[in-house]
């Protein structure tokens, strides 16, 4: 039985990658259900310790603000052997620089550079998996989260086109054995199982 309850969703984030990537998401599941970019995005300082504290506030910045739901995303990589913080993907790599210094791309080759560091220091190739944290904001105050973890191989070699998912040109997705620019769409669908299977029990459907 279909249980949703909403077809109709905005995404809390200026990251047009994202915006994408959840919006095909939401095409694989059902072609009655959308996602699109909020239109007037809030700027919250992502200062919590956790992703699930993360991604809650960034939701609960729209609180009362929409008809739709609100969902918001927070992402850590956790790296095998490696002491860094999992939730500052991009801080990690940008280091004391300020990130309105520098543009989109300045700050991917920055993330693609630091990262590419890692796994040479671990002879060229590190395991690690990503853990995403999903949170949907309701019109009447009521949230639900969801996680989902995907695992991967850190290269020291980049390939592919360079993305707001910069780390997307260095690894492997353990689920495909293929790098993502040589993934079809089934292929895709297999990698990103597993936020697939997120978004559904996040929306009830």
């Amino acid at each position: 039985m279909n249980k949703i309850k909403y077809k109709k969703f905005y995404l809390a984030t200026t990251n047009k990658s994202k915006v994408e990537r959840l919006a095909k998401i939401f095409r694989w599941i059902s072609k009655d259900i959308y996602i699109e970019k909020i239109p007037e995005s809030v700027n919250v300082e992502e200062t919590e310790k956790t992703l699930e504290k993360n991604s809650l506030k960034k939701a609960l910045a729209y609180s009362g603000i929409y008809r739709r739901p609100i969902i918001s995303l927070d992402s850590g990589i956790f790296i095998d052997k490696e002491e860094l913080d999992p939730v500052k993907i991009k801080r990690n790599a940008l280091g004391n620089e300020k990130e309105s210094n520098l543009t989109e791309e300045q700050i991917s080759l920055k993330m693609q550079d630091y990262y590419r560091d890692i796994a040479r220091k671990h002879g060229g190739t590190v395991e690690f998996y990503f853990k995403d944290v999903y949170t949907v904001l309701h019109p009447n105050g009521t949230y639900k989260q969801v996680a989902a973890v995907r695992h991967y191989d850190l290269t020291s070699i980049a390939k592919g086109k360079l993305t707001q998912f910069p780390l997307r040109t260095l690894y492997i997705s353990k689920a495909t054995g293929k790098r993502p620019f040589e993934q079809t769409e089934e292929d895709e669908m297999k990698e990103l199982e597993p936020i697939i299977v997120g978004i559904k029990k996040l929306i009830d459907y």
